[in-house]
């Protein structure tokens, strides 16, 4: 019952890719808690291919061809990338005047930017490489958000060649979060949740530079609230 609550909730969030936090958790659970690979099932499967699609038509596109169409576009956001940026030399047309670290760490610092007294042009500054090289191949902005900024097209779009410098340090950093989510910290359901952040981070880098730091935000949120309780107990139960 816990679980079809969670369910139906976080359906009528109208977040597309929900079911994949709920998988995401569960197989976490197993591999870094229990300590082995769960099987998937194929109704699992199927639940986790036809969730998004269902959310899409109840969420707004009714029709279900342009629904699947749609669909089909959010799954190949990650990797349509390449086609948009190299035919015709596209991405390097592309022609910033904004800084490339700031807009790309936006998700990171962004919620603390009026503690500080910083004042950006919120439509410029999270203006992604992905969705700008996606409006000139096709001629219109995606409102969906897709196609991703990996950070191999993102950095090589505001640096061009000194971009290998800092891809390099990414990969290294990104590798090291995956590593140390498999690889430290006892067995416990704290510390399963931070090896879940760290995978999950040292992942999304290479998907989409935007979510790495999403992510990481995440993390430093969650390390609070979990500091936060914890004095908290200690505390009270003196």
């Amino acid at each position: 019952m816990p679980i079809g609550v969670i369910l139906i909730f976080s359906f009528f969030s109208g977040a597309k890719g929900f079911i994949l936090n709920i998988v995401s958790a569960v197989f976490f659970y197993f591999l870094y808690y229990e300590n082995y690979i769960p099987k998937i099932k194929k109704i699992y499967i199927v639940m986790g291919i036809f969730t998004p699609l269902l959310t899409i038509i109840i969420g707004g596109l009714s029709d279900l061809g342009s629904a699947f169409n749609y669909f089909i576009y959010r799954l190949l956001a990650g990797g349509d990338i390449y086609w948009n940026a190299y035919p015709n030399d596209i991405i390097n047309s592309l022609d910033y005047n904004r800084s490339g670290l700031l807009n790309m760490s936006y998700m990171l610092w962004g919620p603390f930017r009026h503690l500080f007294g910083l004042e950006f042009d919120e439509a410029q500054m999270m203006t992604t490489v992905g969705a700008d090289l996606f409006e000139i191949t096709t001629g219109f902005y995606p409102s969906g958000g897709a196609p991703n900024s990996p950070f191999t097209v993102t950095f090589w779009a505001y640096y061009g060649w000194y971009s290998l410098i800092g891809v390099a340090i990414l990969a290294l950093g990104s590798s090291s979060l995956c590593y140390h989510g498999q690889n430290s910290m006892p067995n416990t359901l704290p510390n399963t949740c931070f090896k879940a952040f760290l995978f999950r981070c040292g992942t999304s880098a290479f998907l989409d530079i935007y979510l790495f730091f999403n992510n990481l935000f995440s993390l430093f949120l969650f390390y609070c609230i979990y500091k936060s309780l914890k004095f908290l107990s200690v505390n009270l139960s003196k």
